[in-house]
């Protein structure tokens, strides 16, 4: 059993031994989280000998390896089978290189794009003083936060048809992401907008709690300056990882310090009282471990979703209070209660459950094989040697389609990054008619 999932190791290593960080792509990507998903999770699971005393996510494995060995060898076969679509459908399948804003980049129009910008973070800031009076203070507003609560129940609560303005205050991110950009083509006013978006734009992140959603902001940064540059310092890359792996071990403590004084001190006694290495180390496994765990639990569903969360996918963003129009089951509800056997949607499916549960086999082959054209499509944006206008925003977008490999829900995907796409689109509609000609090379020098 180890050396299949090896092998399989092994092939998307092959396949991604041409990619480089400082050409940072989406099928990079999806492949490395292929192989942490679907290969180094299970390899954990067989070959580390996890003590009883662990109460982290790889303690609770529901199938012995040994009795079920089956399910390991089933759950292994349907991630290589996804993941060879996906290279199949990324491999086959061509498109024209292009320069995302390429219209916007000469003085007159980088004006157009800062007025258009600013009009939206405008915007973006007073949803969200709105939504902060719903509550009447800062401080309700973040008690509100069920994620943020030990019981999943908040401190505060409010009945309001307006509480989707926050959605909508998540403009605010994109922005951020604009000024930045702006930044390094004119050093005006730009920079004190960006500073103000970026502060608003952690607190956003701070109100949704998402580890994962916190990682990937402050990468784009990151990795966006590194590759406008074309210089990886090993230092900061190194920092930049540690920085990951404290956020998947006390990023939930931090967001829940905020309601308990005593969290973060909570989750430094967990550790101290722990080996010093394994615990850490199963920890951060275990953050990517679900989609493994996912797999697992196939064999108690039978029927199929037939992809209807897709088709519906306009419902998830009308505000339910003013249009109470219901959407059928999804599958993140579906795939809840098949792990846990209760209602609601607390369990993304990954990229093969996806599939399983919609479509059976073929599902697994038609989403991977897709999701492998539009990696395709998004990496046919440049990146090296684009200006920092572009770099960044793809770099977002990159992480954003990436990690459907982990969460492959298209409610998660539409209310989470509903203002992404709504902002991009905008844009984009209103770029100027004149082209302008980019030499890549030319404005990368310029810009460094």
């Amino acid at each position: 059993m180890e050396y299949y999932i090896i092998v399989f190791i092994v092939f998307v290593l092959f396949a991604i031994r041409k990619e480089k960080i400082l050409d940072f792509s989406s099928f990079l990507l999806v492949s490395c989280l292929y192989i942490m998903c679907y290969g180094i999770v299970p390899l954990v699971i067989l070959w580390v000998d996890v003590p009883n005393s662990y109460i982290g996510p790889m303690g609770n494995i529901a199938y012995d390896p040994v009795v079920h060995r089956y399910r390991y060898f089933n759950a292994s076969t349907l991630a290589f089978i996804s993941y060879f679509f996906f290279w199949f459908g990324y491999r086959i399948t061509a498109f024209k290189k292009k320069v995302l804003f390429h219209t916007y980049l000469d003085s007159y129009n980088v004006k157009k794009l800062f007025k258009i910008t600013k009009c939206v973070f405008l915007s973006g800031t007073v949803f969200l003083i709105l939504y902060i009076l719903l509550f009447g203070s800062i401080s309700n507003m973040l008690l509100a936060n069920r994620r943020m609560a030990y019981g999943g129940e908040a401190e505060v609560e409010v009945e309001s048809p307006y509480l989707f303005l926050i959605v909508l205050a998540k403009v605010i991110v994109f922005c951020s992401y604009m000024f930045w950009g702006m930044r390094k083509i004119n050093n005006g006013k730009v920079k004190i907008f960006f500073y103000l978006s970026l502060l608003l734009s952690l607190f956003l992140l701070f109100r949704f709690s998402g580890r994962m959603i916190l990682m990937t902001f402050i990468a784009t940064f990151t990795l966006s300056s590194f590759i406008l540059k074309q210089k990886l310092p090993k230092l900061k890359f190194v920092i930049l990882v540690a920085l990951g792996g404290f956020i998947i071990l006390f990023g939930k403590a931090i967001f829940k310090s905020f309601l308990y004084e005593d969290a973060f001190s909570k989750r430094q006694e967990y550790y101290s009282n722990a080996d010093p290495v394994l615990t850490p180390f199963l920890d951060i496994i275990g953050g990517f471990s679900f989609p493994y765990r996912n797999l697992l639990h196939y064999y108690e569903y039978s029927g199929f979703g037939y992809f209807i969360d897709i088709i519906q996918f306009p419902l998830y963003i009308l505000p339910r209070r003013i249009f109470p129009v219901t959407p059928v089951e999804t599958t993140i509800e579906v795939n809840t209660m098949n792990i846990l056997g209760i209602p609601g949607g607390i369990m993304p499916p990954d990229i093969v459950t996806y599939g399983l549960l919609n479509l059976g086999m073929v599902g697994v082959i038609l989403i991977a094989f897709s999701f492998g054209v539009l990696c395709k499509y998004i990496d046919s944006y440049q990146r090296k040697g684009a200006p920092a206008l572009s770099i960044i925003v793809i770099i977002a977008l990159i992480f954003i389609v990436g990690f459907r490999v982990m969460y492959f829900n298209p409610k998660q995907l539409t209310t989470g990054y509903f203002y992404f796409f709504m902002t991009l689109a905008v844009i984009r509609w209103l770029k100027p008619k004149k082209k302008y000609v980019l030499n890549p090379f030319k404005s990368s020098h310029n810009e460094s």
